[in-house]
């Protein structure tokens, strides 16, 4: 017969099972000792070496040669992730903008170069994606894990589930990791500079943006050090104005404010050009930017081929092929077709396609729109907007034949105007009849540059190359005394033999007001400081201002009373309206009142010229104070700097008094000399 347990006896057998299970959980939740690292040369070398990282470490995604699009991208990334700023970069889909990014992250918060980071998405889906991807990446990459165990080891050892966070320890001490859906922390292991950090993934929109902070174990609280944005928008909502506005406000305001007061916050931003004026737009615009083509050169001498190549495709699909038959078209005639072109990556084709060239082309004929939106990041401006402005090639058209610089005898006023920038100064000038006939005279740059196509970004010879060993302001000051003296000191040579200087010359002081005053008071007569602003539909236009002591106004632009600015005398224009007014004196026939027309017989020498002019187009807004043509530069199009002179110098011509022929005369339009401002303020 069994003896019966005693009471005491039942305790203690309770109390050895559960210190067994207080010791299997303690053996559970124990992940130690780390493993070593396996290669620390290939470590040492991906952590000196974004490119050599994601070869090393994400060779499935990279397999294929870095692309000329990657090359040029890599190194923005790469600066602002290590040293912050900010940087837009557009690329077509497909193109691996989302793999960098991931990249990016891993890379910067692998060995501890960077605390906190938030990747955002465009909406939950992608938001989703992204922190999927690189919980996948870190669950399951190998050479990660050998490189890596002070990060990745705790991952693994969670085995996917979550609930093992809270009791994991490794040498008895709590790694407090955190692996949930929307936060990554990493965990703290003693040696780790990865140690707590923190990746966060949010859209844009929910208010999750603002607010973030995260206290680490040793009492430090931390914020976001960077943001990576993947595609801030979507196509159902890219063709909203009202949402790209309050979508670019979001990342504006929250975002960039999320590292809080005195942190310097690195935001790189990767993007696709879905429309103009959608939000990828508006930052490309507003931020250092590169906009990245899948073709940079296309082959004009077979677009007989191409043509014929298409129509073949379209058949063949049409009637349930595999494009076995195009493919055959096109390689029978290979060289032919690729002469010419430049693509971004030659190495990337999907299935069945024989080249990138091919590729290319191929996405262009599913639908033109889309390729030069997405893929070439230039939406195409709609025809009938088009239609109605005067193009690059007219305005080359529009060639009086007179030599550079000599006045028509017809002539009454010259006016100048000169464009700031950090590498350049940009100047026109030109002459005026009193009926607002004009003849651009010259236009140019300080330091003048040898190569007759060039573009700001790209000049070679610069303000800083100019003027060595001084700050950007100081070569701003020097060139810009430099050129008003040169250009005051001129005389231009009427057609009869008299002698003319420039009457009115304005400097753009939307850039470096205190220099451009500094300039004018040191310069004098004729120079001035100008402001353009862009009067809208929704803001009362300068004719309805009202009258005050001290303020002049005149058409379509006004100078301000001293007591209505801190700033020296200047004069402010609407340029909404002023640079309608000079595309309308372009598209006047050349013999009548109120033309304007470009020196010389060469159509050619003024297609970079041209170019600036057409730069920008209008859109037709309607407003509680009428419709009015608001004007925006053209996505990837070229620099508008002599655009904007020459609309300076109409409004200098009409502050001379030059009307057109039949516009009502004011008493608030009179002639403004420069001597009645120049008044110290009392």
């Amino acid at each position: 017969m069994a003896k019966r347990r005693s009471k005491a006896d039942y305790e203690r057998h309770k109390e050895r099972m559960r210190a067994r299970q207080r010791e299997e959980t303690l053996q559970g939740q124990e992940i130690g000792p780390l493993p070593p690292v396996r290669h620390p040369h290939r470590r040492a070398a991906a952590m000196a070496d974004f490119q050599a990282f994601c070869k090393a470490y994400l060779g499935e995604t990279f397999s294929l040669p870095w692309s000329r699009n990657h090359e040029t991208a890599i190194p923005h990334i790469v600066r602002v992730v290590t040293r912050g700023g900010r940087f837009c970069i557009a690329m077509g889909r497909g193109e691996g903008k989302s793999s960098l990014a991931e990249a990016a992250a891993l890379w910067v918060m692998l060995p501890g170069r960077e605390r906190f980071i938030t990747l955002i998405g465009s909406n939950a889906a992608k938001r989703g994606e992204l922190m999927t991807s690189i919980k996948t990446t870190l669950e399951t990459n190998d050479a990660l894990l050998e490189d890596f165990p002070e990060v990745v080891h705790p991952i693994r050892a969670l085995e996917r589930e979550p609930n093992k966070c809270r009791g994991q320890k490794l040498g008895g001490r709590p790694t407090r990791i955190l692996w949930s859906s929307r936060k990554i922390i990493f965990p703290t292991v003693p040696g780790s500079r990865a140690s707590g950090g923190i990746m966060t993934v949010t859209g844009i929109e929910g208010g999750a943006l603002t607010g973030q902070r995260h206290r680490l174990a040793s009492g430090e609280t931390i914020r976001p050090g960077l943001l990576i944005i993947d595609d801030p928008q979507d196509p159902s909502m890219a063709w909203s104005d009202a949402e790209c506005e309050k979508r670019q406000k979001i990342i504006m305001s929250a975002a960039m404010g999320a590292g809080g007061a005195g942190k310097r916050l690195g935001a790189i931003m990767c993007c696709t050009v879905i429309r103009p004026g959608d939000v990828s737009s508006r930052f490309l615009e507003a931020w250092p930017s590169e906009r990245l083509p899948m073709v940079y050169e296309f082959g004009p001498a077979a677009e007989k081929e191409w043509q014929q190549y298409a129509e073949v495709l379209a058949r063949e699909l049409k009637a349930g092929g595999d494009g076995s038959v195009a493919n055959a078209f096109y390689e029978a005639r290979r060289e032919t077709m690729d002469a010419g072109f430049v693509v971004s990556w030659p190495a990337y084709t999907e299935t069945g396609e024989v080249s990138g060239i091919q590729h290319a082309m191929n996405k262009r004929f599913e639908d033109e729109e889309v390729f030069w939106a997405e893929f070439q990041q230039q939406p195409q401006v709609e025809e009938d907007v088009a239609e109605s402005l005067v193009g690059a090639e007219d305005i080359c058209r529009r060639t009086n034949a007179l030599k550079r610089g000599v006045v028509p005898t017809e002539a009454e006023i010259l006016t100048a105007q000169i464009d700031v920038h950090d590498r350049l100064l940009f100047y026109a000038v030109v002459a005026w009849k009193m009926d607002f006939t004009g003849w651009v005279l010259d236009y140019g740059t300080y330091p003048e540059q040898k190569a007759r196509q060039f573009t700001m970004r790209r000049a070679g010879n610069t303000l800083r190359r100019k003027h060595q060993g001084v700050g950007v302001e100081e070569a701003i000051r020097l060139g810009l005394e430099a050129l008003t003296e040169r250009l005051t000191g001129l005389l231009w040579r009427r057609q009869d033999g008299a002698a003319m200087r420039i009457g009115h010359g304005g400097i753009d002081a939307g850039y470096k007001p205190r220099i451009v005053e500094l300039v004018c008071r040191r310069q004098g007569e004729p120079w001035m400081p100008y402001l353009g602003r862009g009067i809208t539909a929704k803001r009362k236009p300068v004719h309805a201002y009202k009258r005050r002591p001290g303020r002049r106004l005149g058409h379509y632009w006004w100078i301000p009373a001293a007591s209505e600015t801190d700033q020296d005398r200047h004069v402010i224009a609407d340029v909404n309206y002023w640079k309608s007014f000079v595309h309308a004196r372009l598209d006047v026939g050349l013999a009548d009142a109120g033309s304007l027309s470009l020196w010389g017989k060469d159509e050619v020498r003024h297609r970079l010229f041209a170019s600036h002019l057409t730069a920008e187009r209008p859109t037709l807004v309607e407003g509680p104070y009428g419709t009015v043509e608001e004007w925006d530069p053209l996505p990837a199009g070229p620099d508008n700097h002599w655009f904007d002179c020459v609309v300076g110098c109409a409004v200098g011509a009409s502050m001379e008094g030059a009307r057109l022929s039949g516009e009502e005369r004011r008493a608030v339009r009179q002639r403004v000399r420069l001597s009645d401002l120049q008044r110290s303020k009392r």
